[in-house]
């Protein structure tokens, strides 16, 4: 299964891509979609924390991700 993801803000400059997609075999929960995205980023985005959102809704680690789910990692906003 993949899992298409929309990147925002300092986490789509550092990654260099509006969408990440993953590979997966089975089934995964947030927290571990979110080991695999900073294994791919390493030191590029360990620093920036993000909120991750299924469906336009914010969800916890603990969320299990569905096939169809939409998923967006949003982090901190700046702005003035």
């Amino acid at each position: 299964m993949n899992i298409k993801i929309k990147l925002f803000s300092h986490l789509r400059y550092r990654l260099r891509t509006e969408i990440l997609v993953i590979e997966v075999t089975d089934q995964i929960t947030i927290r571990e979609m979110k080991l695999k995205i900073y294994k791919l980023g390493g030191s590029n985005i360990r620093n920036i924390p993000f909120r991750v959102a299924v469906n336009g809704n914010f969800v916890n680690d603990d969320y299990l991700i569905e096939g169809s789910d939409e998923i967006a990692l949003i982090p901190p906003v700046q702005g003035g």
